[in-house]
């Protein structure tokens, strides 16, 4: 009895203003102009992750050119920051935090459950019904869109003075560095480590967020890394194929001596990092002469030129962007990676 009574109570209490009204309305058609947004327009990515591989990318700037289009559509910051002013948040019944989480939690609770009831009763208007209750619809949350609603939003809330960390860039789960085992070859750190993330504006941002740091990241990555090189070894080793023996004709060493390009590719296969390197505690030195030298002999070439070794040492130097790792060619001919490594 005392609930049924507190309920008419609330549904008796709650008064349907055109200036409430208009504050929902307006609520809802901010809501859609974000979950509209066209990242392509302002030259994004569609996932948070891609544009964490993208350099010369600024978070900040990318909220100005968005927040200018709000602009133009009348919602300037000081017109959202009204919107969701302590006072509205109290009339409305929902903050720009249930905004932006959705979810039908906040339609169930007083005040906006007793709002909506008195909109159903008092309004013929279906669409205002429609755009008022839009944010909190199934499946539309802006917290799941992508990359162009992530930066805006956390921007927002940082222009705001609301907590940045409740906006997880990347969505939920993504962003957490919390049980990284993937089940994968490669570590999360080392995927997002050898794509740059460190490098980055919008990676950094996500460091941030995670409370992390370079040095973190590059630990954790190094875990895999040796693992890396002596997988792509063949790979690398294939390229370098093609850069320095491929471009010259075979000597001719008689018809029983040529090998066909098919056998030299299987030969090459069979090359592996630890007959040309020496892996020490912060470096692999690697041959790049003996290496150069036995990939020419297979297409008929005795000699190694100093181009061949530059040729070659690039490719190691291509394979290893993004690791910000140093990487030297010695006078020897011996190419240095310097890092955190095991020990033959």
């Amino acid at each position: 009895m005392k609930l049924r009574r507190y309920n008419h109570f609330i549904n008796e209490s709650v008064e349907i203003t055109d200036d409430l009204l208009e504050v929902l309305v307006e609520r809802g058609k901010f809501w859609n102009e974000i979950f509209e947004l066209d990242y392509s327009q302002f030259d994004l990515e569609r996932s948070y992750s891609d544009m964490c591989k993208r350099i010369n990318r600024n978070p900040e700037q990318d909220f100005q050119k968005i927040q200018k289009h709000f602009d133009e559509k009348g919602f300037t910051l000081e017109k959202i920051k009204n919107l969701f002013s302590e006072e509205n948040n109290q009339r409305c019944g929902y903050s720009l935090i249930a905004f932006y989480t959705g979810g039908s939690y906040p339609i169930n609770r007083e005040p906006l459950k007793s709002i909506v009831e008195a909109l159903k009763k008092k309004y013929v208007y279906e669409i205002k019904r429609g755009i008022i209750l839009q944010p909190f619809s199934v499946g539309a949350r802006l917290d799941s869109q992508g990359a162009i609603q992530d930066i805006y939003l956390y921007k927002l809330f940082e222009k705001l003075g609301i907590d940045t960390s409740i906006v997880r860039l990347g969505g939920d789960g993504w962003g957490d560095i919390d049980g990284w085992e993937n089940g994968l070859d490669y570590s999360e750190a080392f995927i997002r480590y050898r794509y740059g993330y460190h490098q980055t504006e919008y990676g950094k941002l996500w460091m941030k967020q995670c409370q992390i740091d370079e040095n973190w990241l590059k630990e954790e990555a190094m875990n895999d890394f040796q693992k890396y090189i002596e997988e792509e070894f063949t790979s690398i080793c294939g390229k370098i194929l093609y850069a320095i023996a491929f471009k010259e004709p075979k000597q001719s060493l008689g018809i029983d001596n040529m090998l066909t390009r098919e056998e030299i590719r299987g030969l090459i296969r069979q090359l592996k990092l630890d007959d040309f390197s020496i892996i020490e505690e912060d470096r692999i030195i690697i041959d790049i002469d003996k290496l150069c030298l036995e990939i020419l002999k297979l297409n008929g070439i005795e000699e190694v030129k100093h181009s061949d070794i530059e040729m070659a040492s690039a490719e190691f130097v291509k394979q290893m962007e993004g690791f910000s790792l140093d990487i030297e060619l010695t006078d020897t001919d011996d190419l240095i990676i310097w890092g955190t490594f095991k020990e033959d």
